[in-house]
């Protein structure tokens, strides 16, 4: 496969220096940028870590395409852990061994090795770290190289999974990959960075003291937005150390992302329910039961009811949404397929029933589902197109490092309120020979989902202004249009 233009820049960008993080959309090929690079500097053991399981089916075939021997750890165990760290684990390969791993397994087994030195004698908890990680270092030399996917994973300084891939990357090669590399502020960039490059971001309270706008709430600073005073500075500070895959630079190689709010009216019934829920903040039901929540699980009551109301009380059914697009779907294509994307999972086995009783076959991707459940759910679905009506059903947390080829329309119903999570998932589409894929955000006029996707385009549109100028957002908002 030869490197498109903008490949050819990251890949070099990467190979420069042998560190570095590349920040573009899904579907722009961070997977190949990354293994390319790594190819042309060369390995004699290789650490990819990944955010989840479907994450490492998509690595899995990509270095299986590339003809890289590798080796996918999927369950740890005291045998595997020996073998992984003391050995590289995979097969011998021209340019190393490989191994695939999640962050989870990397951060769990820094906190198992803390258990056992606690209970050996009693420490500080910072004793505690500071003696596992150098029990665990003089094996992990052993790795000379490391790719982080999905960075944004590690962007909180405190988790483990932040503390063993700092302490393990340095000295090493190490290359960060990510769509989402700032969903709220500058400090989301001070993990990466603080790994790429530790003289340069040493400090994390100096960072966001220099970079960040700080209020006092009483209790401590919190961050409330960028200072603009010093924003050129970070953009020029942070220049050699990110690149940034453009939108522009990808057109003609990746699928346009075509947005549309699709409103469904409320049925008079929930109608009813919601004003309760939003003015008075309690509701009776017909069994006389009522819900009197707080002020922020009122938000999340209203949250479900517009997106599945039998969450908030059984006398409800599948709600208007789902009902309003299946309908829309059946009049775009006679045999619909096409992805729903919910921030609930608890909906899923009643949509499922309902879309069967209506002779549509269903799949569904969620949470806790290991490789081989991911992969036949995929095939499953992708196989019937064209053939018969399918729905894929995916929560959108789940919705990560797995390519949806055949799908040209997805629904999302129950959307996220952080827009950087709804574009990650409809990065799932954006795969492929199609021109372009069609997303569907299920609102309901006069209602809090009205207006709250623009509230948070308005919001990735200035966080994004750290890394890359606004024209230049990979996937900003601002296409809601239907193509032809």
């Amino acid at each position: 496969m030869k490197a498109r233009p903008y490949q050819k820049e990251a890949i070099d960008f990467l190979s420069n220096e042998g560190k570095g993080i590349v920040r573009g959309p899904t579907g722009a090929g961070k997977t190949f940028i990354s293994l390319q690079a790594a190819i042309e500097l060369g390995w004699e053991r290789l650490l990819i870590v990944v955010p989840r399981f479907s994450a490492l089916l998509a690595w899995e075939a990509e270095l299986t395409r590339l003809g890289i021997a590798h080796t996918i750890i999927k369950k740890w165990t005291p045998l595997k852990r020996r073998e992984f760290w003391l050995y590289g684990a995979g097969e011998p390969h021209s340019e190393g061994r490989v191994v695939v791993a999640l962050y989870q397994t990397v951060a769990g087994d820094i906190g198992a090795e803390n258990t056992r030195n606690d209970k050996k004698n009693k420490r500080t908890s910072q004793e505690r770290r500071t003696a596992a990680f150098k029990a665990l270092m003089s094996e992990r030399t052993k790795f000379d190289f490391i790719i982080c996917d999905e960075c944004h994973r590690i962007k909180d300084r405190r988790t483990l999974a932040y503390k063993a891939i700092a302490r393990f990357a340095r000295g090493k090669k190490r290359f960060f990959l990510s769509a989402t590399l700032q969903s709220h502020g500058p400090e989301d960039l001070w993990a990466p960075l603080s790994i790429v490059s530790p003289g340069g971001f040493a400090s994390y309270h100096k960072f966001v003291e220099r970079y960040c706008i700080l209020e006092h709430d009483g209790y401590s600073d919190k961050i409330v937005g960028v200072r603009q005073s010093t924003l050129g500075e970070l953009k020029f500070k942070i220049k050699p150390y990110v690149h940034n895959i453009t939108t522009k630079s990808i057109q003609g190689f990746v699928p346009d992302r075509v947005r549309q709010k699709l409103n469904i009216d409320l049925s008079p019934r929930v109608r009813r329910v919601y004003k309760s829920l939003w003015n008075d903040s309690m509701v009776t039901f017909p069994d006389s039961a009522y819900l009197a929540p707080g002020e922020l699980a009122k938000y999340t009551a209203v949250r479900k009811l517009l997106t599945c109301p039998n969450m908030i009380h059984d006398a409800f059914g599948v709600g208007d949404a789902l009902e309003g697009a299946h309908e829309h779907a059946l009049g775009e294509r006679p045999r619909p397929h096409a992805v729903i994307f919910s921030d609930f999972k608890e909906p899923f086995p009643l949509w499922k029933r309902w879309l069967q009783e209506r002779d549509a076959h269903v799949s569904i991707l969620q949470g806790g589902m290991n490789d081989s459940q991911i992969k036949i759910a995929i095939d499953e679905f992708s196989r019937l197109s064209g053939q018969r009506e399918s729905w894929l059903l995916c929560t959108i947390p789940f919705a990560e490092s797995f390519d949806l080829l055949s799908p040209q329309d997805a629904y999302f119903i129950g959307y996220a309120w952080d827009q950087n999570r709804n574009y990650q998932a409809e990065g799932r589409l954006t795969r492929g020979s199609k021109t372009h894929a069609n997303f569907f955000y299920c609102v309901h006029p006069d209602t809090v989902d009205t207006h709250m996707l623009d509230v948070l385009d308005l919001k990735v549109q200035r966080t994004g202004l750290v890394v890359s100028d606004t024209s230049d957002e990979p996937e900003r908002a601002g296409q809601w249009r239907r193509k032809a």
